[in-house]
C-alpha cells in the first residue's frame, strides 16, 4: 500500500489496484477499473487544474479562458481537410 497526504484528504493505493480517498467524515474507495479510468480524465484535464492552482486570477475567469480556448481547437478540428494541389 502507497499512502499520499494531499492537504485536507489522504489517498491509499492498495497492491490490488484499489484507491481510497480520506477526508474528515468521509472514505471513498474506487476499484481498479475506475482509478484507470479517473487518472486518464485527470490527465485528459491536466492544464486547467495546473492554470487554476497556479494563477493569481479568479478560478471562474481562468476556467471561462480554458473552456474558450478548447471550443477554438475543437473548431479547427472539425474543418475538413482541403487537397492541395502540388506542382
Amino acid at each position: 500500500m502507497n499512502t499520499h497526504n494531499l492537504g485536507t484528504h489522504s489517498v491509499q493505493l492498495h497492491d490490488q489496484g484499489t484507491l481510497d480517498i480520506i477526508g474528515p467524515d468521509v472514505r471513498l474507495t474506487l476499484p481498479a477499473r475506475e482509478v484507470v479510468e479517473l487518472l486518464h480524465w485527470l490527465n485528459e484535464h491536466r492544464n486547467m487544474l495546473y492554470k487554476v492552482t497556479q494563477s493569481s486570477q479568479d478560478t471562474r475567469e481562468v476556467i471561462a479562458e480554458l473552456q474558450a480556448e478548447q471550443a477554438m481547437q475543437a473548431a479547427t478540428q472539425d474543418e475538413p481537410d482541403i487537397p492541395v494541389d502540388e506542382p
